[in-house]
């Protein structure tokens, strides 16, 4: 609550929830929270958050233009409100806190039965000089993850089978996991955790333009009964195979040693034009995207932060007006590659910006029928 609140008080907070809510929705599923619990707190934070400046919301702007168009008066400071604003929160934390847990229910995840779920197999590695290295398994949170099982760990050649909770990580070591594929693909969302398979950096483009997918294998494809590393996969479909599962079967072995048979199923690190180039492939029975979901861009992070800090100082000092600062900071976020031009493309919410633009048209279009009506009338 108390990163969202903050942040809301600069920024709009729908925006900040829906950045927030992924995040947590892993957090959840990493330390067995119940989701539930977590989304209303997230909202009411936000929106308290937003009561403490004057651009935490568009309300205080609304409010502030009609005080300077109406009254006359002069306008708000950016942290005029604050004296309103940080007891409101400091409110909604101390309710949340003593009636939340009572107050809100807990909502199982069907994933957390684990039943009758699709078990993909996939290898990780711990990076060198990552945050991981010397953790225990139980410490890093790769035992906490629903449907998700640690089947074994190969160090230096050396496999390790019956895996402790308490077994320390090193550089270097080859983790398999086995479990469903929302815990398969959160997996790539820790720190200082990457593929096994080399065939991730050979990829066109960088990782964070990239989507996951699945797709299930055809009696056609030419790469049934091979080796995943014989078949060359990336080269013929411009992907790389991150998971297998296959008929419910614990699959032991590194991904790359691994026969493909007919019927596979596949996760996928691909482009996102990955399924127009191959949807219709007799190759593939079934193909689709893993929504929500794409690696992340953990080294963009502390570039991101600044250009946010700095569009906050730049609104508050009046250097800049709110709206210059957030073209300012969105073109920087393209320029540094803290995101890229397709994201930044889908990111304006058209409806938003279109409805109330037609919406006003109609309505004027409605008063002139009225008036031309009212003079016809006389």
């Amino acid at each position: 609550m108390a990163p969202a609140a903050a942040l809301s008080a600069f920024l709009n907070n729908t925006p900040v929830v829906a950045v927030f809510v992924p995040a947590i929705k892993v957090w959840a599923r990493r330390n067995n929270l119940g989701l539930s619990k977590l989304l209303i707190p997230l909202s009411y934070a936000s929106i308290a958050g937003g009561t403490c400046t004057l651009i935490g919301t568009s309300t205080n702007l609304v409010v502030n233009g009609l005080r300077l168009e109406k009254a006359g008066s002069p306008g708000l400071r950016m942290f005029d409100l604050a004296w309103i604003g940080l007891p409101i929160t400091a409110s909604v934390f101390l309710f949340v806190w003593l009636l939340g847990g009572r107050m809100l229910h807990n909502r199982e995840v069907p994933l957390a039965n684990g039943n009758g779920m699709r078990e993909y197999t996939t290898d990780m590695m711990v990076e060198e000089g990552s945050p991981l290295e010397g953790c225990c398994i139980e410490g890093a949170g790769l035992r906490s993850l629903p449907g998700l099982f640690l089947a074994e760990i190969e160090r230096d050649g050396v496999i390790l089978p019956a895996v402790e909770p308490r077994e320390r990580l090193a550089a270097n070591d080859r983790l398999v996991f086995v479990g469903a594929i929302e815990s398969v693909v959160d997996l790539h969302s820790i720190r200082g955790l990457v593929p096994a398979t080399d065939q991730i950096s050979k990829l066109e483009g960088a990782r964070k333009d990239r989507s996951f997918f699945e797709a299930v294998l055809s009696d056609n494809c030419p790469l049934v009964g091979k080796r995943v590393r014989e078949g060359r996969f990336r080269t013929r479909y411009r992907a790389a195979i991150i998971a297998l599962a296959r008929n419910g079967e614990r699959l032991r072995g590194k991904i790359g040693d691994m026969v493909l048979h007919a019927g596979d199923t596949l996760l996928l690190e691909a482009r996102p034009d990955f399924m127009n180039q191959q949807g219709r492939s007799r190759d593939f029975l079934l193909m689709s995207e893993v929504g929500g979901f794409h690696p992340p861009n953990h080294k963009g992070a502390p570039a991101a932060l600044a250009i946010t800090v700095g569009m906050v100082v730049l609104a508050a000092s009046g250097l800049l007006s709110l709206l210059e600062a957030a073209l300012v900071a969105a073109g920087l976020m393209i320029v540094s590659g803290c995101t890229s031009g397709r994201v930044a493309r889908k990111a304006p919410d058209w409806q938003v910006l279109v409805y109330p633009v037609v919406d006003s048209v109609t309505l004027s279009e409605a008063t002139s029928i009225r008036i031309q009506g009212a003079f016809a009338k006389h």
